[in-house]
């Protein structure tokens, strides 16, 4: 079993309608539990609530709460072949204060069967079915039917490795013209096993959402887009305990029925140095930095380039504790709006303590986070979270 709670204060997506970010109080609880019915059926149960609390707009303020459940039933599971069954209900409400409530009921068979030569290739596929209720607001219904396949080939005893997924979406509103649309993903990751260089990989995906299909979705609102979006890594080993990995992100989004239309990319470098590894303690470093350009065309007010360099220092006693600290600086360039201008830094502190050895486990977890505007206060944002894992 894992719990959470975590109650603390952040804003909304940074600059979107070109308005001051939005800032709020959140409280977030979360538990999942996992036990087997009868062998070999397990059960999962996963019970979610996220609360928001806007300081200036009161009408904002919501409340989202999902219960799921995953039956996990392996029928076989040979050397060289495998086929399991899952199936997995749920059901979501968010209730906003003086504006929309709307569920979202939905199951899901899944049927995953696998057949293993030496680890060549894989095969799975699932089919889906969503329900989203508006009760406020006629016209909004909508029914969203799913089918995804997803495949895995090896090359080279797994020194070459494609990827592929489909899912097909159709969506019947009761007042809206239905909808037909594809996502798709695809893969590539390279081990070449030199000796300055380790992994080259990359994808690309394709396709359309609603932002409430996310429950971290942190922009307020039912808006309906279509992205695209595709990324290269390499990952490079410098000494025997120190290695780096180059990364470059580009993404764009569409939105149908609102101005919010935006596009980025982004260069990133970290590098990490494992200062000390035994069979009781495990001491590591980690520098990062990360520069993105972001270009809101439809609102050339919103659009920033954001500059950030991230520290992060790891240190764990095997069977006993572990911390890590992490410090992030991130400076944010508007193009034509001065007044956001700013620097925000970061400080995260999280330590981990087995209370008892593969049995019980507690965390505590602080975040501080201080942005410093050039034209505006300052505004000093806290979040705390305890968790506890107990393994029966």
């Amino acid at each position: 079993m894992t719990a959470f709670l975590e109650i603390g204060s952040r804003s909304t997506i940074e600059a979107i309608k070109g308005e001051d970010t939005l800032a709020y109080g959140f409280a977030k609880y979360y538990i999942k539990y996992s036990h087997p019915i009868r062998k070999p059926l397990n059960l999962t149960l996963v019970y979610n609530s996220y609360l928001k609390k806007y300081e200036d707009k009161k009408e904002l303020d919501n409340n989202t709460v999902s219960v799921k459940t995953y039956w996990d039933y392996p029928v076989f599971d040979r050397k060289n072949s495998g086929l399991k069954f899952d199936m997995d209900f749920g059901w979501r409400e968010k209730r906003y204060r003086e504006k929309d409530i709307y569920t979202n009921s939905q199951w899901m068979l899944k049927l995953g069967s696998t057949y293993r030569i030496k680890d060549l290739w894989s095969f799975s596929g699932d089919m889906g079915y969503r329900y989203y209720d508006y009760f406020l607001t006629g016209g909004k219904n909508r029914k969203e039917f799913s089918e995804k396949v997803e495949g895995k080939r090896n090359f080279y005893t797994g020194r070459l490795r494609f990827l592929l997924l489909f899912d097909f979406r159709q969506t019947d509103f009761d007042s809206l013209p239905d909808t037909n649309q594809f996502i798709y993903r695809f893969g590539v990751e390279v081990k070449p096993e030199l000796s300055f260089l380790s992994e080259i990989a990359g994808r690309i995906e394709e396709g359309r959402k609603y932002t409430d299909e996310d429950m971290e979705e942190e922009q307020e609102g039912d808006y309906y887009f279509q992205y695209r979006g595709w990324w290269l890594k390499t990952e490079h080993p410098v000494l025997e305990r120190i290695s780096t990995i180059l990364k470059y992100e580009n993404y764009n989004k569409h939105y149908a029925s609102a101005d919010y239309d935006y596009q980025w990319f982004e260069v990133e470098n970290r590098w990490k140095c494992l200062l000390l590894e035994n069979s009781v303690r495990r001491f590591s470093f980690i520098l990062g930095y990360l520069h993105r350009e972001t270009d809101y065309s439809p609102m050339r007010i919103s659009s920033y380039d954001k500059d950030s360099v991230e520290m992060e220092i790891q240190f764990s006693r095997r069977n006993s504790w572990s911390t890590v600290f992490c410090f992030e600086l991130d400076i944010y360039d508007y193009t034509i709006s001065r007044e956001k201008d700013k620097n925000t830094y970061s400080a995260t502190i999280q330590i981990e303590k087995e209370i008892i050895t593969g049995k019980i486990a507690l965390g505590v977890e602080y975040k501080l986070k201080l942005k410093d505007y050039e034209l505006k206060p300052d505004v000093t944002q806290e979040a705390g979270r305890i968790s506890m894992e107990y393994k029966f």
